[in-house]
């Protein structure tokens, strides 16, 4: 896995490490092969690796890196032991005046006993990882997702969409959101794993509420009209309805006693 940061143009690697002696000499199908990550910039044309990741260790696993589009918070996967929950665990990493801080478990809302790995950060909003919570480590990989607001992370949840009961995992997205790409071992496939391309549908879904401007109160079953007039169903104080992609609309109030009012709404 790698993982490319447009703002600093840095791609970040996952190599194998070789420098523990218990492995150099042994088979590959027989070794542990250990992981680490490596950060690269292209020099006068040439991918140039300017730094090793500073937590890599030839005793255990560091890989599978996911940077942030700011390029200043780091998700990886790895197996360090005593100090994560299980197998393997996702971690993150910030680093401040070109250093990077030690690493931070994700908690138990992300990791199990189990193995928690390929760690995908989208939109400075989104973390998409895989996980197989199965009693044996041969349980299959399952999609989740976790949703980011400032420094805390809310609950999880599955792709079910995505998942089957063979292996899914690896999901990445497309800067714009449209195309996305994962893995699977699911039923039709040519061999093991396979890549698989999923495109999202262009709509959205806005939740409207509307408060008095004094009092920063909702107003209970607002009565509302969209521009194009379509209008949303109602649930005490929300109002809810799809809006498609690449669309301007307005919408005004209609509320007895109160001066009506305007918003400008856009999905482009």
């Amino acid at each position: 896995p790698v993982s490319y940061c447009s703002k600093t143009q840095e791609l970040f690697v996952t190599l194998s490490n070789f420098k523990n002696p218990e492995i150099r000499n042994k088979v590959y199908r027989k070794a542990d092969i250990r992981l680490k990550i490596i950060i690269t910039k292209k020099v006068n044309g040439v991918w140039t690796v300017t730094e090793e990741f500073p937590f890599n260790d030839p005793t255990y696993s560091v890989g599978h890196p996911s940077i942030s589009s700011t390029g200043d918070t780091l998700f990886f996967a790895s197996n360090k032991p005593n100090l994560g929950f299980g197998e393997s665990d996702i971690y993150m990493s910030i680093r401040k005046d070109g250093k990077w801080g030690d690493p931070i478990n994700l908690g138990d809302k992300v990791n199990s006993a189990y193995d928690e790995m390929f760690p995908f950060f989208f939109d400075g909003s989104v973390l998409f990882y895989a996980t197989n919570k199965g009693k044996n480590q041969k349980a299959d990989f399952d999609l989740q997702y976790i949703c980011k607001t400032g420094n805390s992370f809310g609950s999880p949840k599955s792709l079910d969409k995505f998942n089957t009961e063979e292996d899914d995992f690896g999901l990445i997205i497309h800067p714009k959101g449209k195309v996305g790409y994962f893995v699977s071992r699911r039923a039709g496939g040519l061999g093991d794993d396979d890549i698989y391309k999923v495109t999202f549908k262009g709509e959205y879904n806005l939740e409207l509420v509307v408060m008095d401007k004094k009092t920063m109160q909702a107003i209970p079953n607002p009565k509302v009209k969209f521009s194009d007039n379509i209008s949303g169903a109602l649930a005490g104080v929300l109002l809810s309805r799809a809006l498609p992609e690449n669309t301007t609309l307005s919408v005004i109030s209609e509320i007895e006693g109160y001066q009506n009012s305007s918003k400008s709404i856009t999905t482009i």
